[in-house]
């Protein structure tokens, strides 16, 4: 056991750890790219998962970034206060896109 999984098993979900290990899944993330997830000895895996549908253009998708700098240098979080424009220009968009 390595000591990612150690910290899990102990402060996390030891549930987990038997069945990730159960299949053989003992790797720890370290970065990824598009649809690469590299693990801390440098192997690559294709991830399936992707987030759990979360990230359908990939991990660290350039115009994504791009636009998420962009508005972390705006608002990082908004107030909650007031109005938030992006919030409602989004509901009417996805309001004109879905039943």
């Amino acid at each position: 056991m390595n000591e990612v999984s150690a910290l899990y098993e102990k402060h996390l979900n030891a549930g987990l750890v038997r069945l990730m290990k159960s299949v053989g899944l003992t790797a720890t993330e370290a970065h990824a790219e598009g649809c690469i997830v590299v693990d801390e000895d440098g192997n690559e895996w294709l991830d399936c998962i992707a987030g759990f549908g979360a990230l359908n253009f990939g991990h660290r998708h350039p115009k994504i970034v791009e636009a998420v700098r962009k508005q972390l240098d705006k608002m990082p979080l908004s107030s909650r206060i007031l109005f938030s424009r992006l919030q409602a220009e989004l509901a009417a968009l996805l309001a004109e896109i879905t039943p």
